[in-house]
């Protein structure tokens, strides 16, 4: 494993542990999404409304928990990231014990949508930042293996849920969750993570050294208009990388993809003449290959077996060929083969989404990477409940819903192969001034044959 930027280099199963952290917060953060359709019911029996009104609070957490970066990056800037993950794990949790409280749907709305929500997503956020700056070798699998605490917690809590909602009641199974989600805080105080403004160091970008003060040498009125220059600084540079928006569509059409997918594949399969309990199973086979995705394919990239952007090309076109051939599929086993396959390479898509954002923006700017990449994608994710409604109750089915997915993957290969290309000449291109450079210092002639085509 390479040298950490944050403290001494690891060794053995010590390396490790920042993996294991992040995934056990992020299988507890999951908790509630993995278990929305349950608490999409509970909603509905507890105030007696009707579907449309009991989904705003289960619409507003899926939206918080993808855009919680607006907030959690800048945050980064004045505050250690310890401290802000930390801020997330007591809003989780004081949402979900609120939410138990709730007299009415707009509190339920307020308390479990927006609190704990917006909690889930500074968690989500700046756990992929604590592990992009404690990994380089390992960082693909780093990722990978954070986010299959994620679906493993789909294999656990739902059943928690569900058997305590028997045992107790609807509200004191929300409390007793809130109870369970306090083990954040002990997962939380293990975090080491050294801030830019912590400790004297130089920091290279783009070849230019930056010297940055200790906190003693700065007031706080000086450290707070230093965060405002540094922050406009970074988001200048981030702007400007047009690599950031190829990042930015594709983590939003595969999150589109993702939640869409597990949201409506049961009521495909049901209107393909399944029963529900073999819809249902379905799930936990797709549940397998994510986990799978999520873990294997990522290594592809972690052991130089294939650049980075090659590995995104291949997989969002066999992930579109995926999505594209669902609709013709009409038997239980076509259903289960092929509906299979997209889980593994939207589990990657994912995955990889850390380590993309490592790679093409640095370490430095993470943070802020990831509050402007939530910001510009933030209007999109509102949408999702009303995509839904209009391909299920005006289409009167999902099958243009998954051929429009299909498209929007399939387009993603454009990009991505094009930076795969770039990114080969631009290899070429410094092998051969390096060639050019090394051959003056020997007072020789560049063979002609190393010239660039």
């Amino acid at each position: 494993m390479e040298e950490l930027p944050n403290f001494k280099k690891r060794r053995g199963f010590a390396k490790w542990i920042p993996v294991i952290i992040a995934a056990s917060m992020l299988f507890l953060e999951s908790s509630t999404y993995r278990c929305s359709g349950i608490f999409y019911v509970i909603i509905m029996e507890e105030f007696a409304i009707a579907r449309g009104p009991a989904s705003w609070p289960i619409t507003i957490l899926g939206a918080l928990n993808d855009v919680g970066g607006i907030l959690a990056g800048p945050l980064c800037y004045l505050i250690s990231l310890k401290s802000v993950i930390l801020i997330g794990c007591l809003a989780h949790v004081l949402g979900m014990v609120g939410a138990s409280f709730a007299p009415t749907v707009v509190w339920m709305s307020v308390t479990l949508g927006f609190i704990h929500g917006i909690g889930g997503g500074f968690i989500r956020t700046l756990l992929q930042v604590y592990l992009s700056t404690n990994y380089k070798k390992h960082l693909g699998m780093a990722h990978g293996l954070m986010f299959a605490g994620a679906t493993a917690s789909s294999f656990v809590f739902p059943f928690v849920l569900m058997s305590l909602k028997e045992a107790v009641n609807s509200r004191g199974c929300m409390l007793i969750l809130g109870a369970i989600l306090l083990h954040y805080i002990p997962l939380c105080m293990l975090i080491k993570h050294k801030d830019r403004v912590d400790i004297s160091k130089n920091v290279s970008t783009n070849g230019i050294i930056e010297t940055i003060q200790t906190t003693e040498e700065i007031t706080t009125t000086e450290t707070s208009s230093r965060s405002c220059f540094v922050i406009a600084r970074d988001a200048g540079k981030i702007l400007c990388t047009p690599t950031f928006y190829i990042i930015v569509i594709s983590w939003l059409v595969v999150v589109y993809a993702l939640e869409l997918f597990f949201m409506t594949i049961v009521d495909f399969a049901i209107d393909r003449g399944l029963s529900a309990d073999d819809a249902v199973t379905l799930l936990a086979g797709y549940a397998v290959t994510d986990l799978c995705g999520r873990v294997l394919l990522p290594v592809a990239a972690d052991k130089q077996y294939v650049r980075t952007s090659t590995l995104m090309a291949v997989n969002y076109f066999f992930l579109a060929t995926s999505f594209l051939a669902l609709p013709e599929v009409w038997s239980y086993a076509s259903l289960l083969v092929i509906g299979a396959l997209a889980p593994i390479f939207m589990g990657c898509g994912l995955a990889m989404n850390g380590v993309l954002m490592a790679k093409y923006m640095g370490r430095e700017r993470l943070p802020l990477s990831y509050a402007i990449a939530s910001l510009l994608s933030s209007p999109l994710v509102f949408l999702k409940p009303a995509v839904i409604g209009y391909y299920r109750d005006y289409i009167g089915s999902y099958n243009d819903l998954y051929r429009l997915l299909g498209g929007l993957l399939l387009s993603l290969c454009v990009p991505w192969t094009v930076t795969t290309i770039w990114e080969r000449r631009e290899n070429k291109r410094r092998t051969f001034l390096q060639h050019v450079y090394t051959s003056c210092n020997n007072n020789e002639l560049p063979a002609k044959s190393t010239f660039p085509c």
